[in-house]
Parts: structure tokens; sequence; C-alpha cells
């Protein structure tokens, strides 16, 4: 599989493209970043490094330049754990000095012997990590995705799923840097080309496909990943079957026992990493409701309802009921979550009807404050328990340490009458 793999790559490849993001963009991105969100970009395809330390750099240069107090993150990633392992070492040959300015050498670089490491400051900007674009969500957030010379390799198909995956990754107006014979096809209306890609559009939901489970795209060459079915005709039945599900059924989701899931409306891809926990992806005001209604129907095959959680949603905060119901899977114990709104009264209801509301809503927090006060039960015991288990370990601990420190003693006895 090595022997497949091109990682062909050098510092500043393609002078012009560079010319472009470091006199236009960066700047660009500079001076519209805001301190109320991280500046974050990823490398996607990052081989050796070369590419993610050369736009580093000109962000640091760029940073200093404008005289702004930004951290940038950087992101890079790639499928090869070698290219990954040898990147992290920022370690480079003298022959380096060809595509590095003197001036970019003398700042990011110390010479050893005959190498080039990367200075620390360089190093730490620079997350390094194992990743498939295929198999795995993306990044979140982002002002800059630079994925150049990749698709070149990749069939229509896949560069379509890669493509809605950057877009999502993407925040508004963040820019996607390709390689010179690279365009973004028939996403055309979601990105403006000036050489580089810029989003201008909205991802709408279930417009990006994440795998259900992990596969090894080393194992499917992306040349032949199976062709989408032809899409069939729907008989009347099954047409008003899909429309009452879509018009009546929540927003659901199933999990596993380590809570891994799909990605829906109520649920974020979570910034900083590959991960499929439905509570690590949970929008703010649903992650404890959300615990807990898991946690509790994981003692019996009951449904269970949780009321009193919210979510911010156009700038208003809604109440959100969850249910989860256990599933019996094949092999496994699954649960399905679905979230339902909860509606709320409109103004300008006559009185009758606002004395209803009143008395459903001192209904609602009774039962909130009820399922919170078994949520703070069950935290205490699971907090006890952690503690009994913490203390067997510590007494365990005491018991290996007093065996050592018995057996040296016995070493030490027969040192002496040895002597």
């Amino acid at each position: 599989m090595k022997d497949l793999r091109i990682n062909v790559t050098h510092f500043f490849r393609d002078p012009a493209a560079f010319a472009l993001l470091g006199g236009q963009i960066i700047p660009d991105i500079v001076r519209q970043q805001t301190f109320d969100r991280p500046l974050r970009i990823w490398v996607p395809g990052c081989s050796t490094g070369e590419e993610a330390y050369s736009i580093t750099m000109l962000f640091l240069e760029q940073i200093g330049t404008a005289k702004r107090n930004i951290k940038p993150q950087v992101f890079a990633s790639d499928i090869d754990a070698d290219c990954v392992a040898f990147a992290r070492n920022g370690i480079y040959p003298e022959s380096i000095e060809a595509d590095v300015a003197p001036r970019r050498l003398a700042r990011f670089f110390t010479k050893e012997d005959h190498s080039y490491q990367v200075v620390r400051e360089l190093r730490e900007t620079v997350v390094f990590t194992g990743q498939s674009l295929l198999a795995n969500a993306p990044f979140s957030g982002l002002a800059l995705v630079s994925c150049r010379d990749l698709f070149i390799y990749l069939n229509a198909e896949a560069q379509r799923k890669i493509l809605s995956r950057f877009h999502l990754a993407l925040r508004q107006g963040g820019v996607l840097f390709l390689g010179s014979s690279e365009s973004v096809g028939s996403a055309s209306d979601r990105f403006e080309k000036y050489r580089v890609y810029r989003r201008v559009s909205r991802s709408g939901p279930g417009e990006v496909e994440f795998p259900r489970a992990r596969i090894d795209p080393l194992r499917s060459p992306v040349g032949l990943l199976p062709q989408q079915p032809v899409q069939r005709r729907y008989g009347f039945g099954e047409l008003s079957r899909r429309a009452l599900l879509e018009a009546y059924a929540p927003a659901s989701v199933l999990i596993n026992a380590k809570h891994e899931g799909l990605y829906d409306r109520y649920l974020r891809i979570a910034s900083g990493g590959d991960t499929q926990d439905v509570l690590a992806m949970a929008r703010e005001g649903l992650r404890a409701k959300l615990r807990s209604a898991i946690r509790r129907a994981e003692g019996g095959p009951a449904r269970i309802t949780v009321t009193g959680a919210h979510i911010k949603r156009e700038g208003r905060l809604l109440p959100v009921n969850m249910t989860a119901l256990p599933v019996e899977g094949d092999k496994e114990e699954l649960f399905l979550i679905s979230f339902v709104d909860d509606p709320t009264p409109e103004l300008g209801a006559v009185r009758s009807v606002e004395t209803a509301a009143d008395a459903s809503r001192v209904v609602q927090i009774g039962q909130e404050l009820e399922a919170t006060r078994e949520e703070l039960q069950s935290a205490i015991r699971e907090l006890e328990i952690a503690n009994e288990e913490q203390k067997a370990i510590n007494e365990k601990t005491m018991s290996v340490n007093e065996n050592f420190q018995s057996t040296n003693e016995e070493l030490e006895t027969s040192r002496n009458s040895s002597l």
C-alpha cells in the first residue's frame, strides 16, 4: 500500500500560488479575524509537512506585521502514519535551502549538522494527525483549507464527497486552496474562484454524507469505489410512508453503548478532532440532559423522556424534550435518541389560554426539578462508586509498595551478609 501513495511535496511549492496566498489571502484573513473565535487552518493530505509549515510561516509573518495578538491553530492530516511522524519531528535536509528564503531559514529553523530543525514556535503551532478524508469527519470553523494536488488522484464521486466536507468545515467566507490543475467542479455555486475558492453559501441538512462505520480507504481504492445505486421509483404506499416520516417523525439518532452515532441538526461536529460521540457533538444546552437520558435508559427496556433542555436557534432559546429508547441490535445494545421541540404558547392569547399555559408551565417546572434531582442523585452515586474504586486502587498500590519495600529489605540484608 505504501508503494501506491504519492508523497511528493516541498516548501512553498508553486511560488506563484504562495505569492497570491501570502500577498492577498492571508492578510485579508488576519485583518478580518475577530477575537471571539479561533483562527483555524487545515492542511489535509499534508504528506511530510512542508506545505503545512509553509502556510504557518506565512500566517506568523503576517500576524507579526499586523501586530495582532492572534494564535493560529493549524491542523495537518494525512493517511500515511510514517509521513505524519516525520512531519512532527520537523527535521529536513539541507536541500530545503533552494525553496526557503534565507530570512525564513534564520527565523523558523535551526541548523544541525547537515539538516534543518523546525523551531519550537513553528512546530507547536501545527498539530499533525492521521486521518482519512473519506472515512473521518472534518475539522470545523476553518478560515482556510489547503488541499493541493490531491483531487487529481480521485474519481468524481470521491471529489464530490470531500468537497461537501470542505464546504461544511469552512466558516462563511473561508478559503479553499487547491492545486493549479484542480477545480471545485459541480460545486462552483458554493465557492467563488480567484485561483483559490471562497465559501459563499451554506450547507443544507443531509448534504454531507458521513460513514456509519469506519473503513480502510487503502483497502478500497477511490478509483474502485462502488457506484451509487440507480434511483428506483417508489409506489404510493412508500411515498406516503416517507412523507409521514418526514412530516411527523422527530429528529432521531441511533447510538451504541459507546455513544457513537450520526450527525443531525441537534448535534454538531465537535471541534478539534475526529469523533462520533453524540455527547461531544451535542449542542450547547443539551449535553447534560442527553447524558441523563442515556444513563437512565441503560437500566431497562422502557422509553425514557427528559424535559427541561434548551437549544439556541435563530437567537432564541427553545425548549427541547429528549427521549431514549433501548433497541436490541444483532450484537450490541443500541439506543434511539429522539429530539422534539417543545412548543411554547404564543403571546396575545386569551386569558383562559394563558392560565392553562401557566399551569402547564408549573407542571413542566416540577418535572424539570424532579429530573434535575434524579440527575444529581445519579451523579452522586457515580462519584461514590468512583471514590470506592479509587480507594481500592490506592489500597492495592500501598500493598504493592509494601511488597517492594519488603523485597528491597531482603535484598539489602542479603547483600550485607554476602559482604
